[in-house]
């Protein structure tokens, strides 16, 4: 140690650098032992450079790591040069004790901060901490293995870094890995070993990142003295033994030596169920006894609450063909392991079949499983155990069977059923009964409830008849001027013929007693052709008053050919005339414009007439009524036009009125709706008006402008 300038006993690791070259890491400063050249170097100038980790980046090159930065020595050249990134500040310092690894110009080196990624090439570094997924921040060895993948030991798990794939896969307590806290990893054949606080654990590289079943751990368990593996000590010879430097609880330092690596126990566990409790009481199966003439049954829980079984199987008395009443539905099950070695290491799973969908797991500590409020049926507890890596043990198993209450007996069921039918049938009979005298007394009531709904149809339909004939009583009412005054006329031109004709016949007299015949001739003509315009005018006045009967009648629906463009003129005139003969004030221009291309049509006329009349009575009403608001400037004008639209007969009334108003448009074919003032319409003209138009196959529709004026149209088919 004089040689070294060492402090006594401060040999902290030896690393081979070569065959014939080794590190040794002392305290302060380091030493290199080249035994070729049998000399011995020493770096021991300052405390700064001891090493907490060291990489071989060639057999002349040397990564330090120490806690005053990261250096570079040249073993050749006895040069040293200290990593510094690009902005002039050290890469990093190193805290606790870290085993690093060199790998292509890279070396990963542990930190508290995760694992640092440093690049000789360009002097940078860079970090994995748990933000990208790694387990713990405080990392104590990296390894790269045989197949290129770096192994991370931190102090929550083992990280297995694959540098291809750029891929991060973590194995901690939910993998099965126990414990967690980490030092050291060595590589031999397919396994890495992992040194931990409390054993050296086998981790099957090819299965690591996949497995269920745990890791084997290699400590106290299977006769290990110490479990706690120096950091820097393990390590596999090329003689196959494993050489570690191990201590214990008591702090006892000590080297472990194995032959060969470490081999795990094949041999597979075994368990047993070793007692159950019923309600959380032990039932006493063991303390059964039959009653006979000489002995007198045991008083235990099991007797005492109707619990049978069929026999006790030993040695710990657990019951075969168990019958549980359905009172008696929560059972504790307690369990063990016949397992001498890795006892600390024990994994438990058990399932109750008809209960559990899937096994559940406890760790050693735990021994009994317990069910509360079970449903009546068929159960099987199982359970089996394993330790470390080994596979699964046969299954242990319980059978036993919870009976329902009588009330969810088979025959309970059956006995329901007759008397829920029973119950059923009794309700049906009673229900049939009540139902038919329900509709009995319902059949009398509609019975009667017809009758007098029949006898408002007929008073309905008579009244409806009354309100229709007293429409077209008005609407005759309103013609009765325009009649007059249209019957005057023929009437005027018989009386005025009928007198010149009795002049002609007393002259006739006097020509004939004068001899004068070829004068009487010339009179008699004369008194002929008067004669013909009497009979003219006679038969024009006739035809008036038989068009208004028959719009007085009620319709008979037989269709005829009508000219309807004759039925238009002769009711616009009529309507005219009647309005004037009430208010001789009243003038306004009436404007036709007739197609002669329509002919004569089929239809019923009388009822297309008094369509045609109502929209001619309601256009002189609005117009009357708008030169009464208006006398100065405004000419009523009304305006009647028939056209053929292809097959169609189109007749439209218009006048120069207010229009109508958009709140009431919808309104206007509405039975009794009336925009005019009480007294003066039924509401019944365009109503009628639109049904009729709809008998004929037609359409009656409307068109208007506020302030402007409407225009009624008339459209039916001509055949």
């Amino acid at each position: 140690f004089e040689q070294l300038h060492s402090a006594p006993n401060t040999i902290n690791f030896i690393k081979e650098i070569s065959p014939d070259m080794y590190y040794l890491s002392t305290r302060p400063g380091f030493s290199i032992l080249d035994k070729k050249k049998n000399k011995l170097s020493v770096y021991a100038n300052s405390s700064n450079i001891f090493a907490a980790g060291i990489s071989i980046i060639n057999e002349g090159t040397i990564a330090n790591y120490s806690r005053s930065g990261l250096y570079i020595f040249n073993i050749e050249n006895n040069t040293v040069k200290k990593a510094v990134s690009k902005n002039g500040q050290e890469i990093l310092k190193a805290g606790s004790g870290s085993v690093i690894a060199y790998d292509k110009e890279i070396i990963w080196i542990p930190t508290t901060n995760g694992l640092a990624k440093v690049n000789l090439k360009t002097n940078s570094v860079s970090y994995l901490s748990k933000e990208q997924g790694l387990s713990h921040e405080n990392v104590s060895s990296v390894k790269l293995s045989n197949e290129g993948e770096l192994w991370i030991a931190t102090l929550n798990g083992i990280d297995i870094l694959n540098l291809e794939q750029n891929t991060l896969t973590t194995i901690e307590s939910e993998n099965g890995l126990y414990p967690l806290d980490f030092y050291d990893l060595v590589e031999r054949g397919n396994f890495m070993y992992a040194a931990s606080g409390n054993g050296l654990i086998a981790m099957e590289k090819a299965t690591a990142k996949t497995t269920d079943k745990g890791f084997y751990n290699f400590n106290g368990g299977l006769g290990f003295k110490s479990n706690d593996y120096l950091q820097n000590s393990p390590k596999f010879l090329k003689n196959g033994q494993f050489w570690s430097g191990v201590t214990n609880d008591s702090n006892e330092w000590k080297l472990l030596v194995l032959n060969s690596e470490p081999q795990q126990d094949s041999t597979t566990g075994t368990v047993k169920i070793n007692n159950i409790f019923v309600m959380d009481e032990n039932p006493g199966f063991g303390f059964n006894q039959k009653k006979d003439s000489t002995k007198v049954q045991t008083s235990t829980y099991a007797n005492t609450n109707g619990i049978t079984w069929e026999s006790v199987k030993h040695p710990y008395n657990l019951p075969q063909g168990l019958i549980l009443p359905y009172d008696q539905n929560s059972i504790s099950f307690s369990y063990g392991s016949n397992d001498i070695f890795n006892r600390d290491q024990l994994n438990y799973r058990f399932i109750l079949d008809g209960e559990d969908e899937d096994w559940s797991y406890a760790a050693n500590a735990t021994k009994t499983k317990n069910y509360y409020n079970l449903k009546p049926g068929d159960y099987t507890f199982k359970v089996a155990d394993r330790s470390g890596n080994s596979d699964w043990s046969v299954p242990d198993t319980l059978s036993f069977k919870i009976n329902p209450p009588w009330w969810q007996t088979w025959w309970a069921y059956l006995l329901f059923g007759l008397i829920a039918a029973s119950i059923l049938r009794a309700y049906i009979v009673f229900r049939a009964r009540k139902l038919t005298k329900e509709n009995r007394i319902l059949e009398e009531r509609v019975s009667h409830r017809t009758v007098q709904l029949k006898t408002k149809i007929e008073e309905l339909k008579s009244t409806q008849s009354k309100l229709i004939q007293s429409e077209k009583m008005a609407s005759l009412g309103e013609l009765t001027a325009g009649i007059a005054h249209e019957i005057q006329n023929p009437l005027n031109f018989v009386n005025n013929f009928s007198e010149v004709n009795k002049e002609l016949l007393d002259e006739l007299e006097e020509e004939i007693d004068n001899g004068n015949y070829d004068e009487v001739k010339a009179l008699a003509k004369d008194v002929a052709a008067n004669e013909d315009k009497i009979i003219f005018h006679g038969k024009r006045a006739d035809g008036i008053v038989k068009g208004m009967l028959q719009h007085s009648r009620s319709s008979t629906g037989q269709k005829e050919m009508t000219d309807i463009n004759t039925l238009s003129d002769e009711y616009l005139r009529l309507a005219y005339h009647g309005l004037r003969a009430k208010d001789k004030s009243f003038n306004a221009t009436l404007n036709t414009d007739f197609d002669d291309a329509i002919g004569k049509i089929n239809i019923v006329g009388q009822d297309i007439g008094r369509v045609i009349l109502n929209l001619i009575t309601n256009a002189f009403y609005v117009v009357k009524k708008k030169k009464e608001e208006n006398p100065n400037g405004y000419e009523p004008t009304v305006s009647v036009t028939t056209e053929k639209q292809g097959n169609k007969v189109l007749i439209k009334v218009s006048d120069n009125g207010n229009g109508v108003p958009k709140e009431v448009l919808d309104k206007i074919f509405q039975p009794f709706f009336t925009t005019k003032p009480s007294g003066e319409g039924t509401g019944l003209g365009l109503s009628l008006s639109y049904d009729i138009v709809k008998v004929h196959g037609g359409e009656l529709t409307v068109e208007t402008k506020q302030g402007e004026g409407t225009t009624f149209t008339i459209s039916f088919p001509m055949n």
